[in-house]
């Protein structure tokens, strides 16, 4: 990703060369002069207009519903654009205390907190209306403490990029590297960051082998060498499935039934409306009838789905290369899934499972690829 996007998702990215160190995070002044100029068209041309029937006599008291509600919405933008563009956060990161000031148009604030209170670089996910942030922060018990080094919208940076961020401030502060996921937080002492998982000293006491029964819905298999992994738990069909399927029944119902002689322009609907409601119907029958396959060989992890036909292609990764496992929001479907992730790519799988199932599968995966 390059140029004017990666610039755009990159909300915040402190470059901190050395400890002490010390950067500020100002408000978009772009983003604070559209609203300001927003604002002044939005309430000026409704307080022009009652200027100009009062001028010529033809003033009627029902303009003040339109005259009145308009400046004053506007002047609540332009107080928010001020907002944006005044507003400042420093940091001053020494080697003994981290000072920390906000101020902005509406409030200030300033704290210090001695730097052994701080345990750790965390990377953690914000949602904010519609848009998920990766936000990366130097780590205090206290939320109100934390200290923000950098701040990406998660749909465009890529996890190679924002894994790179995070590991070279972890590296920079000599702290852990910790990530806060659906299934808790995890901790990765920073001299251990660049080994691939299997090769991480495991400490005391020693992680468990591969659970002995796996829980009802997921099935093992064992042929020639390969571990395999089924998920076999009953898929029903999503809410939000279910909704495109109808939504697009009722485009291709509309375009082709709607009229006796529907018009090219109701073609082009119905056409629209036919093709997304067989994909989405073709989607939805290979997810409840494929199961979804996790198999681990000597030194590669497939996912892929097993069909009556056999297996799909799929996608693997050498386990050599793999860095962490975990339970997490999945990329496109922003359920709880399990993830195996090197630095590069990853697998997904399980998605919307039980959070038990997940953790299961979780235990089981990682004692397969230590032992690799």
């Amino acid at each position: 990703m390059k140029g004017v996007l990666f610039n755009y998702a990159k909300e915040f990215e402190a470059e901190i060369k050395s400890i002490p160190a010390r950067f500020e995070r100002v408000g978009s002044k772009k983003a604070a002069f559209f609203l300001i100029v927003f604002s002044m068209i939005f309430a000026g041309f409704p307080l022009a207009a009652l200027a100009w029937a009062l001028g010529t006599g033809q003033y009627d008291p029902r303009m003040l519903y339109v005259a009145i509600p308009f400046p004053v919405i506007g002047a609540a933008v332009m107080l928010y654009g001020v907002n944006i563009g005044v507003k400042k956060t420093m940091a001053d990161i020494g080697y003994d205390e981290v000072r920390y000031s906000y101020s902005s148009l509406f409030r200030t604030t300033a704290w210090v907190e001695p730097r052994s209170a701080y345990r750790g670089i965390l990377l953690r996910e914000e949602t904010q209306g519609e848009r998920i942030y990766t936000i990366i922060e130097l780590y205090h018990h206290r939320g109100d403490r934390r200290v923000e080094l950098a701040v990406y919208l998660a749909a465009l940076v890529p996890e190679a990029y924002v894994r790179e961020r995070w590991e070279g401030y972890s590296r920079l502060f000599g702290l852990p590297a910790m990530r806060e996921t659906a299934d808790g937080m995890t901790v990765r002492a920073n001299e251990d960051l660049a080994l691939p998982l299997r090769d991480i000293p495991v400490g005391e006491p020693v992680p468990p082998a591969a659970p002995a029964a796996p829980p009802k819905g997921i099935l093992l298999v064992s042929s020639h060498g390969v571990e395999e992994l089924l998920i076999t738990a009953k898929r029903t069909l999503r809410p939000g499935t279910a909704a495109v399927m109808a939504f697009s029944a009722f485009l291709a119902w509309i375009g082709f039934f709607s009229q006796d002689d529907p018009s090219v322009n109701f073609l082009v609907v119905g056409g629209f409306g036919a093709a997304l409601f067989a994909w989405i119907n073709l989607y939805t029958l290979v997810d409840l009838f494929t199961m979804q396959s996790l198999r681990f060989s000597a030194d590669r992890v497939v996912l892929s789905r097993k069909t009556p036909f056999g297996h799909t292609a799929g996608k693997g990764l050498y386990t050599g290369r793999i860095q962490d496992v975990r339970i997490d929001k999945g990329t496109m479907q922003r359920v709880d899934a399990l993830i195996i992730a090197t630095g590069e790519s990853d697998l997904q799988l399980g998605h919307g499972l039980p959070l038990d199932m997940l953790r299961w599968m979780k235990d089981y995966a990682v004692a397969k690829i230590r032992s690799s």
